[in-house]
C-alpha cells in the first residue's frame, strides 16, 4: 500500500507549488508540522512517548488528548487524536483527527477552511472517499472519520524512501535460495499429496478391503448414540447429526502418512547415492586416516603408500 501510494504520488504533477517550509503555523494544526524533530515534538507535548523504529526505520507514535485528560485541554481543544510517523528523527507523516465540536464539520467546508488557513489552492481532487492536494514535496488528504473531519500531511520523498526500502528488502527476501526451495517443495508436496491419495484410495485400499470382505475403510464408523437412529453410511450420519467415530478415515490417513514417509525415505536414499563422493582424499589402508589422493606417505602413521 505504501509502495503503491508513493509511486502514484511521484508520477503525478503537483497541483500546487507550495513547499513544506512555506506552510504557516496555524492554530488548526495545534503546533505540529512536517519536519519536526523528536526534541521539538517533546517540547510541544512533554508526556509523549517514542517507541523503537520498525524494520524500515519508521517510528510511529500518537497522542489522544480527546480521551486522555492529562493533556492540556485548552491547547488541544476539539482534537481527538494526533498520529506522527518519524523517519531519520523527523516527522514525515502527520495525521490529526478532530472532534464533532470542531468548527468545520462538512468535508467541503473543512477543505475550504484548511486551504484558506494554509494558503493552499482550493482545487483538491476527490480520492478514496476524501479529497487530496499534491504540492511540492508533500501532499494533504482530508476525509471524514466517524462523522468528523481529519487531515493527513505526508512527506512524499520520505514515503518514496520507505517504499524503496520495502521493495529492496522484498527483493532480497525473494532472492534467498531457501525461499525458492521452499516454494518448489510446497508445489511438489501438493502435487505429490494428490498422487499418494490416489494411490491409497484407488490401488492399495481396494485389495485390502477385498481381502477383508470387501470393506471400504473410508466408510467405516462406529455409532456413539444409537437412540438417534442407525445411519446407513457416514454421509447419512452427518446429515442426520448422529455422533459417530469415523475410524476408517483415520486408518486411511495413517496409511497415507506411512506411504509418504516411505517414499521420502526412498527419495532421500536415492539422492544420497547419486551425490558425487569426495575424490580428493583417500583412506590410509593402515590407520584409515583421510589423506590427499596423491599422497605417498600417511600423515597419521607415516606409512609409505603407493602413488595414486
Amino acid at each position: 500500500m505504501v509502495l503503491f501510494t508513493a509511486k502514484t504520488l511521484s508520477a503525478q504533477p503537483p497541483a500546487c507549488a507550495v513547499k513544506i517550509d512555506q506552510l504557516p503555523n496555524v492554530a488548526e494544526l495545534r503546533g505540529f508540522h512536517l519536519g519536526m524533530t523528536y526534541e521539538q515534538v517533546k517540547a510541544r507535548v512533554p508526556q509523549i512517548q517514542f517507541g523503537p523504529a520498525d524494520q524500515f526505520g519508521v517510528t510511529k507514535t500518537s497522542i489522544d488528548p480527546g480521551f486522555d485528560r492529562s493533556f492540556d485541554q485548552a491547547s488541544f481543544a476539539d482534537v481527538r487524536t494526533i498520529s506522527l510517523d518519524f523517519l531519520d528523527s523527523r516527522v514525515v507523516n502527520l495525521w490529526i483527527g478532530y472532534e464533532s465540536t470542531f468548527k468545520w464539520q462538512a468535508l467541503d467546508e473543512f477543505v475550504a477552511g484548511v486551504s484558506k488557513a494554509l494558503n493552499l489552492p482550493t482545487g483538491w481532487s476527490v480520492k478514496r472517499g476524501g479529497k487530496q492536494l499534491t504540492c511540492d514535496g508533500f501532499s494533504v488528504f482530508a476525509s471524514l472519520i466517524a462523522g468528523s473531519p481529519s487531515i493527513r500531511f505526508t512527506d512524499d520523498p520520505a514515503q518514496e524512501t520507505i517504499a524503496t526500502t520495502m521493495l529492496k528488502e522484498f527483493k532480497e527476501f525473494i532472492a534467498r535460495a531457501n525461499v525458492i526451495d521452499l516454494a518448489v517443495a510446497v508445489i511438489i508436496g501438493v502435487a505429490f499429496g494428490k498422487i499418494v491419495t490416489s494411490l491409497v484410495e484407488g490401488i492399495i485400499m481396494p485389495p485390502i478391503g477385498l481381502l477383508l470382505g470387501k470393506v471400504d475403510f473410508s466408510s467405516l464408523f462406529y455409532v456413539l448414540d444409537h437412540a438417534k437412529g442407525q445411519p446407513v453410511s457416514l454421509a447419512d450420519a452427518k446429515t442426520k447429526g448422529i455422533p459417530v467415530v469415523a475410524y476408517g478415515a483415520f486408518i486411511n490417513d495413517i496409511i497415507n502418512f506411512l506411504i509418504i514417509v516411505f517414499v521420502i525415505f526412498l527419495i532421500v536414499k536415492t539422492v544420497n547415492r547419486m551425490r558425487k563422493k569426495d575424490v580428493t582424499t583417500k583412506d590410509c589402508p593402515y590407520c584409515l586416516t583421510a589423506i590427499p589422493v596423491a599422497a605417498t606417505r600417511c600423515s597419521g602413521c607415516c606409512a609409505e603408500l603407493k602413488a595414486a
